[in-house]
């Protein structure tokens, strides 16, 4: 899943620098050195705004796989340690999830 959402941001970016939106400079006032808004400044928020969630839910995603992995790797008896790495990938679950959810919003 995390390689769709990369392959989706990476379109993205490719797409607004092949239009000319992202990777270029911005028209200012030479008085006030104001940005002059243009469609231009805002293609380019639209486009970066986009990359910018799609890159968060990516790496939440990506971050959660490694602990999954994790979880599955260190699969045991009935011990100490298992139980322990069970409890922190539970805890750290929650966290991650909320960590995403208040980073989007």
């Amino acid at each position: 899943m995390a390689i769709v959402l990369i392959i989706a941001t990476d379109k993205l970016i490719f797409t607004g620098a092949a239009r000319g939106t992202l990777g270029t400079h911005t028209l200012q006032n030479p008085n006030t050195g104001a940005v002059i808004v243009t469609w231009h400044e805002i293609d380019t928020s639209k486009l970066a705004g986009i990359s910018q969630l799609l890159t968060i839910v990516a790496l939440g995603v990506l971050k959660m796989s490694v602990v999954m992995l994790y979880r599955r790797i260190f699969i045991g008896q009935q011990q100490l340690e298992p139980l322990v790495l069970r409890l922190l990938a539970k805890t750290y679950t929650i966290e991650l999830n909320g960590w995403m959810m208040a980073t989007v919003f």
